[in-house]
């Protein structure tokens, strides 16, 4: 049984049984993007609030519909899979890879609304939604997604990950996938991830990335090593686990005295929606999730031992 938006999906023809990762504990996730639902749908283009064309492959192909069912209830929001992309010159969402999980609530009432009647103002609305969850400042958790993401036995963040080096793995071709440019820019000053990555390759017995390119053997079978390398390029985290404790560590931080009305961005306002990427500006000694010795990390290797 999927949840409703899920099945609506699938009852409009736009999404299949086979186009939906799910977990034991509730967690639903669209393997097909906004994009592509719409794109599939015959809609090319929303429009913002001033009318303005928003074209779906260059502002919705990295974003997906995530459901959580806990008790009866579901809740819906996106998440973010974004590798290198190469279209910053052009109106678009940006370039950079990564993964962000919103934990704003989206109502996606509007989506599937949209979908079957693709009028100017549903598809406007729409993308006030889709902006409002994804973008807008000031918004707020939904408390059943906090208290999922939060949880260390929460299977999502795994699944999330693993989604997401095979999605970067797919744009590999004859075998070579570049590194991210901020990767590129930055691995030199930062010995955590330059070590890691060179470790990782004595464990493959063979070069997994040389700093330039990952090289990879099937891209529909990542080797562990091949997953990890794309890992740690693309996200800043060396192991599964600690793309897990950051994603918790974020939901964490959703407290009432992290809203910092006279902060331009608060530490709310960072947490609300979490982002995991290759920012040159991190201090990443500072961040608990990057360490492989932190309660954060012990928690997580509790609970998911095998992974």
């Amino acid at each position: 049984m999927f949840p409703a938006p899920f099945s609506q999906l699938i009852a409009c023809g736009l999404l299949d049984k086979n186009s939906i990762r799910q977990t034991d504990d509730g967690f639903f996730a669209a393997a097909v993007s906004l994009g592509d639902l719409l794109l599939n749908a015959g809609i090319p283009a929303l429009y913002n609030a001033q009318g303005e064309e928003r074209r779906c492959e260059r502002y919705l192909d990295d974003w997906h519909l995530y459901a959580i069912t806990e008790n009866g209830e579901t809740v819906c929001s996106l998440f973010k899979m974004r590798e290198q992309e190469n279209d910053a010159a052009l109106p678009a969402d940006g370039d950079t890879p990564g993964v962000t999980i919103c934990f704003i609530a989206f109502d996606a009432a509007l989506l599937i609304r949209s979908l079957k009647t693709p009028s100017t103002p549903n598809l406007q609305s729409l993308y006030l939604e889709i902006d409002r969850v994804v973008a807008r400042r000031g918004q707020k958790h939904h408390p059943l997604l906090k208290g999922y993401w939060s949880q260390s036995p929460s299977q999502a963040p795994y699944l999330v990950a693993r989604m997401y080096t095979q999605h970067a793995a797919s744009f590999a071709q004859d075998g070579m996938l570049p590194v991210p440019q901020h990767y590129a820019a930055t691995y030199r000053n930062n010995r955590r991830l330059r070590r890691f990555i060179d470790q990782n390759n004595i464990a493959a017995g063979r070069t997994i990335c040389d700093h330039a390119f990952i090289y990879i053997t099937d891209p529909q079978h990542l080797s562990p090593q091949e997953a990890l390398a794309i890992l740690a390029t693309h996200t800043a985290n060396t192991s599964f686990h600690s793309f897990a404790a950051e994603v918790q560590f974020h939901a964490r931080c959703l407290m009432p005295a992290f809203r910092l009305p006279f902060l331009k961005k608060s530490p709310y306002d960072s947490a609300v929606r979490a982002d995991m990427t290759i920012d040159t500006g991190r201090l990443h000694l500072l961040f608990p999730f990057y360490h492989n010795q932190s309660r954060w990390l012990r928690a997580q290797q509790k609970y998911h031992p095998h992974t």
